[in-house]
């Protein structure tokens, strides 16, 4: 409860068909039955007060199951993300010396087994399509340039095309392209695609 409401919508109005809401989530079709109801502390519960289960699964599996009807991506990726997220950890340490996140991260990071098998047969774990890169806004000579720990200055700064930049090539494509002088640098992956090589 959250300022004297559900903070999950309940109870859900009873509806004549299953419909979508703006945000993608399920209102299903429901049938207001008077004389079905239990009492609570002197309150009358009906069916809009229940959260949708499946009795086989249930009863099956003596545990809470929600089963949706996945119709919209957004469904899909909370479904996704809400299995995959893995179990809750906490971890606490007492030491004298600076945190170490490296270390921090791998003691409390945990994989499923379905995941590890995923992961090991190389299979996607997640995409998104169509790809998307963010255009980089930068100020002149103060470009993000990125090398392995081997490499030497002389060679970073000698390889070709160091100092172009998604910014700076986008200026020079104006020059020339009569199409994209008629789009915004935000608008210009809609029509050109950089390629970093």
């Amino acid at each position: 409860m959250k300022k004297g409401k559900c903070s999950k919508s309940f109870p859900k109005p009873f509806k004549t068909a299953t419909t979508f809401d703006d945000n993608g989530f399920v209102y299903y079709k429901g049938c207001h039955q008077h004389d079905n109801f239990i009492l609570k502390d002197g309150i009358q519960l009906y069916n809009e007060y229940v959260v949708l289960y499946n009795r086989e699964l249930l009863l099956r599996y003596n545990a809470h199951i929600n089963v949706e009807v996945c119709c919209q991506l957004m469904l899909f990726k909370y479904l996704f993300k809400y299995v995959s997220k893995g179990p809750d950890r906490c971890r606490m340490d007492v030491e004298k010396e600076k945190n170490d996140e490296i270390k921090a991260y791998l003691n409390c990071h945990f994989i499923y087994p379905y995941e590890a098998v995923c992961r090991l047969l190389e299979y996607p774990i997640h995409s998104r399509n169509p790809p998307v890169e963010r255009p980089q806004v930068d100020l002149p000579l103060q470009h993000n340039i990125v090398y392995s720990g081997s490499e030497s200055l002389i060679s970073i700064m000698r390889r070709p095309g160091i100092h172009k930049t998604m910014l700076t090539e986008w200026f020079e494509c104006n020059k020339s392209d009569l199409v994209a002088r008629d789009l915004y640098y935000t608008d210009f992956p809609s029509k050109f695609v950089w390629d970093s090589k």
